[in-house]
């Protein structure tokens, strides 16, 4: 299925045609012709919905790049201070923003309260925003889709290489599930 032909209005998040429970290891025989699940309800009911702001679609975002020869910047938040000053940034360029949440963050604060300092800068912005989970572990990124950011750079890098392959592959099931973007490290 071309996930560009059932995508909803900017910011909406359609149900997940089928992703595992995140309590169970990824492995390659969950994920047959017909998957037994016909919703995750751990991603579904847990995805963390903005009522203050309208995210951008990461996906139209990098379309409109491609074709218009241009790149979308994409910048790690360190503070409060600057991921406020990266909205301000897009707001004066009038030019989209990739805010990235990663390594730099993550091991002080976590995912969640990082992604709350990152919603409360973009909060009153009318910049094309997108929240990205950078260069994160398995865990953080299944966080980071259930807090529904609309970017992921999942990296299984330190994994064997078939480990890493499945657990991308189940990765970017879960994620499409909610229309989130991925990349993978070192595949």
């Amino acid at each position: 299925v071309d996930l560009r032909e059932i995508t909803g209005p900017r910011g909406s998040r359609p149900r997940p045609a089928c992703a595992r429970p995140l309590d169970t290891a990824p492995s390659d025989s969950h994920h047959e012709s017909t998957c037994k699940y016909e919703v995750c309800i751990l991603i579904q009911d847990h995805v963390k919905e903005d009522a203050t702001m309208t995210w951008a679609d990461p996906r139209q975002l990098v379309e409109r790049a491609q074709a218009g020869g241009y790149a979308v910047g994409a910048f790690n938040m360190h503070s409060d201070e600057t991921a406020q000053a990266l909205v301000r940034a897009a707001e004066k360029a009038e030019s989209p923003v990739f805010l990235q949440i990663g390594r730099a963050i993550v091991p002080h604060m976590g995912v969640r309260a990082a992604a709350e300092l990152t919603r409360r800068a973009a909060a009153e912005s009318d910049a094309e925003l997108v929240l990205h989970l950078d260069h994160g572990p398995y865990e953080e990124v299944l966080e980071a889709i259930q807090l529904g950011f609309g970017s992921i750079m999942y990296d299984g890098a330190h994994l064997p290489f078939e480990e890493n392959i499945r657990t991308t592959r189940h990765v970017v099931q879960v994620a499409h599930s909610t229309y989130a973007l991925v990349g993978g490290e070192d595949l």
